[in-house]
Order: C-alpha cells, then sequence, then structure tokens
C-alpha cells in the first residue's frame, strides 16, 4: 500500500491506473485532469481537475505556516468542537 498527493493521501494498490490530460486554459492557467482507476481499494473511478495559475511576475509569495486554526478551517467539520494544542510537557 503507498500513498500520494495525486489521490489525496488514500491508498492504492499496484493495480492503480492513472489517466491525465494536462492542458493550458487561457494562457495563465495549467488545468490538470485525472482519472484514477485501482479495483483494489475503490468501487468506481475518482475523476479530479487541479487549475494551476500562474502568478504575475514580481507576486511575492509568503511563506505558509501550518497552525491549529487553519488545520482546523480546512479538514474539519464547523459542527466539530474546536481543536486544543497539547500541553507542553
Amino acid at each position: 500500500m503507498t500513498f500520494s498527493w495525486a489521490h489525496e493521501a488514500r491508498p492504492v494498490s499496484n493495480q492503480l491506473a492513472r489517466d491525465q490530460s494536462p492542458s493550458v486554459t487561457d494562457g495563465r492557467t495549467l488545468a490538470y485532469e485525472y482519472t484514477l482507476h485501482d479495483p483494489v481499494y475503490m468501487t468506481r473511478p475518482h475523476t479530479g481537475r487541479v487549475d494551476l495559475t500562474r502568478v504575475p511576475d514580481g507576486t511575492e509569495i509568503y511563506r505558509y505556516e501550518c497552525d491549529l486554526e487553519s488545520t482546523a478551517m480546512w479538514s474539519r467539520s464547523a459542527a466539530d468542537p474546536p481543536l486544543r494544542a497539547a500541553e507542553p510537557r
């Protein structure tokens, strides 16, 4: 069993097959469309698309630091109780 970013950290088998179709949509955006087929772990194919947009030259890109608030915002239901940091040892 392996994991990969392309299938959102889900397990895959050695029978995984990918159909990939990258294209440039507007001169600034690379559209990466894919379909994953894995009969061991999936009951049907999973299709997805990632749009990667080129930023203008000179655009400042800031470092991102993961914190509890950001993690909770993207990975939990709003109905879940807030995350709490562990007490230092």
